[in-house]
């Protein structure tokens, strides 16, 4: 299950590169009451076309569009009903310089997931010795573990056969929630049942998806 949202400020707003915390933080107070072992959710922020980047500065925000994905029911109607609360008394999310308001609000119709997965988040992937990129040997085992780890505890299941490519990609840093992250945008494939398609398509793939990495798009 998944939602999108337009949030727009009054006038062409100033963002901090870290941006992105902003929302996890109201998310996580959104979902307080919540068990979020397995991060049992992910997010993605697109801003307006024709931003300028300054001195670690997001400059002339138009709008931002907001996705939201879930697998879980009450995770779902929880978060979309304080968007739709803000939306109704008017009231927006503070973000740098200006004071998002919500406009249009969409639930995004079921599709059929077949594997072929664009990045609409960075995808993050964390090891022993810390972010792994897909040139390191350790990089596909390490996420491969990441989605048997969370879909057994959000799902109880795991992955009947399940591999990961990588077909074209970038790396990205992003400031997070809990500091830098390095990942990676681009697109991949994964091979495997079902169920665990449907798993990533709605929760998110990699580490620190709460944080709002790993949401993907068919």
């Amino acid at each position: 299950m998944r939602f999108r949202a337009m949030l727009v400020p009054e006038g062409p707003a100033t963002l901090p590169e870290d941006f992105y915390a902003v929302f996890a933080s109201f998310i996580r107070e959104v979902l307080g009451g919540f068990d979020l072992e397995g991060e049992p959710y992910t997010f993605s922020l697109r801003l307006s076309p024709g931003v300028g980047y300054t001195g670690g500065r997001f400059e002339g925000v138009r709008f931002l569009l907001l996705g939201f994905s879930t697998g879980e029911d009450e995770v779902f109607n929880s978060v979309i009903d304080a968007v739709v609360k803000l939306k109704d008394r008017w009231e927006g999310i503070r973000v740098g310089s200006g004071n998002f308001r919500i406009g249009d609000i969409t639930v995004e119709p079921p599709v059929r997931v077949r594997g072929d997965f664009i990045t609409l988040s960075p995808v993050v992937v964390e090891g022993e010795g810390g972010f792994l990129l897909p040139n390191s040997p350790d990089f596909i085992p390490a996420l491969i573990d990441s989605v048997e780890g969370r879909m057994e505890v959000l799902t109880g299941g795991r992955p009947s056969h399940i591999s990961v490519e990588v077909k074209e990609y970038r790396a990205a840093e992003v400031p997070s929630l809990r500091g830098r992250a390095k990942g990676v945008v681009g697109r991949v494939k994964v091979r495997a049942d079902r169920s665990t398609l449907r798993f990533l398509y709605e929760y998110g793939l990699g580490h620190r998806t709460a944080d709002g990495f790993g949401m993907l798009d068919v």
